[in-house]
């Protein structure tokens, strides 16, 4: 599932985009729509999405103004304009894609396509690239514990709690969320596979996409797979390799 910001002053065409990502590409997920461009920067520098679908002319801050702002961005940007005569400027500032007003379904899922291909191709990159051995702190009732990231087998919410399974067998609750963890974590190779469950690529035995989809880890057990992570999961392991 990736996560996508609209930012355009036009409600019509705000409704027309999200409509057609609801209805197209359940696996996007619209976490923020703004009409006000200083109010997308301020959200955009707080949480940034996987994908910006934005606006290039805005009164007040103008699209590729407004991408001045991250020199280097980690997110994907998608341009938006009833004027082709502003592809240029996407261009300069290495947008994914330019849609031009009013959009298509066809045209839209091609932007989509080479959204999801960069993204998939930029956490590939991040597992490469990730240091071999870095440790992390688990806090927990008893205390702090040191673990090497590569000796983490899976993790598993438990309410606000997140339970850590080791190679070696052992279990630590830490008092971490789910999603504090999957953030600490992803850079190291880790996969969300669902909404309770990450787990260490390294460790994957198989990953089976019948009976509801699962994977199964080197230990033998057996984590959910989402329906909407089954294609990520297999485009992600196809780029390791």
């Amino acid at each position: 599932m990736l996560t996508a910001f609209l930012i355009d002053d036009d409600p019509a065409f705000q409704i027309h985009l999200k409509e057609l990502l609801v209805k197209d590409h359940a696996d996007i997920n619209v976490t923020g729509i703004f009409a006000n461009p200083e109010d997308a920067l301020v959200a955009l520098k707080a949480n940034a999405p996987d994908v910006v679908f934005l606006d290039v002319e805005m009164p007040g801050l103008t699209g590729v103004q407004l991408l001045e702002h991250f020199p280097q961005r980690s997110f994907e940007v998608v341009f938006s304009s009833s004027h082709d005569k502003y592809a240029f400027s996407a261009i300069k500032k290495e947008a994914t894609d330019y849609l031009l007003k009013p959009v298509s379904r066809i045209e839209l899922a091609k932007a989509v396509e080479k959204v999801k291909s960069n993204v998939l191709a930029k956490k590939a990159k991040s597992l490469a690239v990730a240091p071999s051995n870095p440790k992390i702190p688990l806090h927990s009732t008893e205390g702090v514990t040191l673990v090497e990231v590569k000796n983490i087998l899976r993790c598993e919410a438990d309410n606000n709690y997140t339970t850590f399974f080791l190679a070696d067998g052992k279990k630590i609750v830490a008092t971490k969320s789910i999603g504090d963890v999957e953030t600490m974590l992803l850079p190291h190779g880790f996969f969300r596979s669902h909404k309770s469950h990450l787990v260490n690529l390294n460790f994957i035995l198989k990953v089976i996409k019948t009976e509801g989809g699962f994977i199964v880890m080197n230990d033998n057990s057996e984590v959910p797979l989402a329906r909407g992570k089954k294609e990520e999961l297999m485009n992600l392991i196809s780029g390791l390799g």
